[in-house]
């Protein structure tokens, strides 16, 4: 593990442990949020007829989107194509179930972006059997502008949350350039092979504002009067960057003249990565909780402020390997049926922030099957069911209390494995599509629609586990112009 960082500390007095009491707990929205999505491996379903069949391509593959799906695909290509497609909405939606205060909490995602482009070559005159293609391709996407407020929610018979104010932007990506070639040995059996070129970006700004009030013993003089005020502002900036190479291979293979199969692996390497944090805290308390009179805001019993700054040389760890296998049913010259299963190793080696790795992930598996059907000559419609499983582990619930963030309290433990944890959700996805084919050419119109539920632990805080509900849509174009 390389990990540097530096912590600075000013003020009245050194009371971080104190103020820990009052606010931990209320400053709670941070350790879930920071990062965009490197855990789900379907969150894009890309390619111009691809995406219309839920990602189920591998058995056919015979467009650009080979250079993803399967390579040796590409050899069977009828004709030299350009294609492309664009998200024209997007949006996405997590909603944590009673995540804050007895309310649920909800972030929100969107805009528009263009996930596929590529380019196929047949390169008969060369060499017979040869076709070529390149492609330059999303994966993962995030743009986040959050910004939240809560006021006078009510945690105790003596504590109030004031305020809490956060504001989240964010801007993430993870693309590719690939290149890759199909070769037909046979009438029947084709080889691929690719080399793929990834690089993942993000950027996490993020800003909350608590104040917390504690109040006079009920059966005191001063119930329901603030003896105490708990003051933090917290600034928190993410940078992620990471390239990798990926060499893939592949081979297809037709089963008479109405089945194919296909299969794929693609295992990857990092040439670099690195995750950089900054985090800086101020942090006020007035008054004292054992006060005899209510707080005075003129000056603060204690002030501290701090500086963090961390480096990760390996946040992402090892590259995982991936594994396609697909079937198509070429049931007619107007029906078109395909299933594919993908397996996603789990990583090793991802650095960790207390005892949850940032970015370890576990070994995953999805299933996608798809649908095409021309309802007249020259309109299909196609339709695709597909799995978008979470690598991240399950969340776990812990039997007895755990103290998560609390110094001075009772069972305090923040490197257990019941603190901290990050979202684990499982989305279900259905696509349709409907296209215009021609002789030379091709146009196709449709959404995405994916939902999901699983469990949270939003207050980074506390051992507390919230349900989750997720969804996802985007409505997308594409076209292909064959030459």
């Amino acid at each position: 593990m390389m990990h540097r960082g530096t912590t600075r500390f000013n003020g009245r007095c050194g009371g971080a442990r104190l103020l820990h009491t009052g606010i931990a707990a209320a400053l709670a929205l941070v350790s879930a949020s920071a990062g965009a999505d490197q855990f789900h491996y379907n969150n894009v379903v890309l390619g111009e007829r691809a995406v219309g069949l839920g990602g189920a391509f591998t058995a056919v593959a015979d467009d650009a989107s080979g250079a993803h799906y399967n390579p040796a695909g590409l050899a069977f290509a009828l004709s030299n194509d350009i294609s492309g497609s664009a998200n024209a909405i997007y949006n996405k939606k997590i909603v944590y179930k009673d995540a804050f205060a007895g309310e649920d909490f909800t972030e929100n995602a969107g805009g528009t972006f263009a996930p596929f482009f590529g380019i196929l070559q047949k390169m008969d005159k060369q060499v017979p059997g040869l076709v070529a293609a390149f492609a330059y391709y999303t994966t993962d996407t995030e743009l986040k502008d959050q910004n939240d407020f809560f006021k006078d929610k009510v945690r105790s018979e003596r504590l109030r949350l004031d305020r809490l104010h956060r504001t989240v932007q964010q801007r993430a990506a993870t693309t590719h350039l690939a290149l890759a070639a199909g070769y037909r040995m046979t009438s029947t059996i084709a080889l691929g092979g690719g080399l793929t070129y990834t690089q993942v970006s993000e950027l996490t700004q993020e800003y909350q504002d608590v104040q917390q009030s504690t109040l006079g013993d009920p059966a005191g003089a001063l119930a329901g009067q603030t003896v105490r005020r708990d003051v933090l502002a917290r600034n928190l900036r993410e940078s992620l960057e990471a390239g990798a190479i990926e060499p893939t291979i592949g081979v297809q293979m037709a089963l008479g003249s109405s089945f194919s199969i296909g299969a794929m692996v693609r295992k990857g390497f990092y040439t670099s990565q690195k995750l950089t944090r900054d985090i800086e805290n101020t942090q006020l308390q007035f008054g004292s909780s054992n006060a005899a009179q209510p707080v005075s805001d003129a000056t603060p019993a204690v002030s501290q402020r701090s500086v963090a700054e961390s480096k990760f040389d390996k946040p992402l760890g090892s590259m995982p390997a991936m594994a396609r296998f697909g079937a198509a049913w070429f049931a007619s010259t107007r029906f078109l049926w395909t299933f594919d299963v993908i397996y996603h190793e789990g990583s090793s080696g991802a650095e960790k922030i207390g005892a949850q790795a940032m970015y370890g992930r576990d070994p995953v598996l999805n299933f996608a099957t798809g649908a095409e059907y021309f309802m007249v000559p020259s309109v299909p419609l196609r339709l695709g069911l597909f799995t978008n499983n979470d690598a991240r582990p399950e969340v776990k619930e812990a039997a007895g209390t755990i103290n998560c963030g609390n110094p001075n309290g009772a069972n305090y433990d923040p490197f257990s494995s019941f603190c901290n944890q990050r979202d684990s959700i499982d989305y279900i996805g259905q696509s349709i599509f409907f296209a215009w084919v021609q002789p030379n050419s091709q146009i196709a119109l449709g959404a995405v629609l994916q939902q999901g539920k699983g469990k949270a632990q939003k207050i980074g805080a506390s051992q507390e586990v919230q349900d989750v509900t997720a969804s996802a849509y985007s409505i997308g174009f594409s076209a292909t112009q064959s030459f």
